[in-house]
């Protein structure tokens, strides 16, 4: 449903998930961001190393039982051929890196709307998963564990950050709150807590302002490919 509408047909649904998608993402300009951020000085992450052993490790790690992007390159017939193929990727993925471009077939995605809770006739309550090249998974992967790395071994990211870093999750931030709360208590000391849970936080994160902090981060925007 869309607009108080039912969406009666395959391409009228796809439409409205679509309408709704759209309407999620909010793409507004930061001005003046700058004048709150702080340089970071050293330890400037300059060059992305892809060697033929992490494209190796990314291509036999492949599940051949996950599906295939638009590309139609599936990861079972990647996975077995991963010394065969191992050389050309390896070019392409430095090719890629060090022009800047991205593969055409690699910024399209095979969208699959998953229900999550409430209504299925609402397109609120369904949430896109999108199904890329798993080739461009592999280079994202590459290049995401790098940049880890050189987050985690300068101390760029604070220790309470807990989602989406290794070895840390939901629960290691309950337990840290929890261990916390309990040590006050015991103090005798009074405990506010507000948690917030930003709604559609990833749809709304601002690319502009994303773009900007990379500096801070000691990240380039632009690194060489050695």
């Amino acid at each position: 449903m869309a607009n108080g509408n039912i969406a009666s047909t395959d391409k009228d649904r796809a439409e409205a998930l679509m309408d709704y998608y759209k309407s999620v993402y909010r793409s507004s300009p930061y001005d003046g961001v700058r004048n709150h951020m702080v340089d970071t000085i050293g330890n400037e992450l300059r060059v992305l190393i892809v060697s033929k052993e992490e494209v190796r490790t990314e291509l036999i790690s492949l599940c051949k039982h996950k599906v295939a992007g638009p590309d139609e390159i599936h990861p079972a017939i990647v996975q077995p051929l991963a010394e065969v193929i191992l050389g050309p990727v390896n070019d392409l993925f430095k090719a890629s890196l060090t022009s800047g471009v991205v593969p055409e077939d690699w910024r399209k995605a095979t969208v699959v709307a998953i229900r999550k809770t409430g209504s299925r006739q609402k397109a609120k309550n369904y949430r896109p998963v999108s199904l890329t090249s798993v080739l461009c998974k592999c280079l994202e992967h590459i290049v995401r564990k790098q940049i880890c790395t050189h987050l985690v071994t300068h101390g760029l990211l604070s220790s309470a950050q807990h989602g989406f870093t290794r070895n840390n999750s939901c629960l290691t931030n309950l337990i840290v709150f929890l261990d916390e709360t309990t040590r006050r208590l015991d103090q005798g000391r009074a405990v506010e807590v507000c948690y917030l849970d930003f709604s559609k936080a990833f749809d709304s994160v601002s690319l502009t302002l994303l773009d900007t902090k990379l500096p801070t981060f000691a990240l380039r925007r632009r690194l060489h490919v050695d």
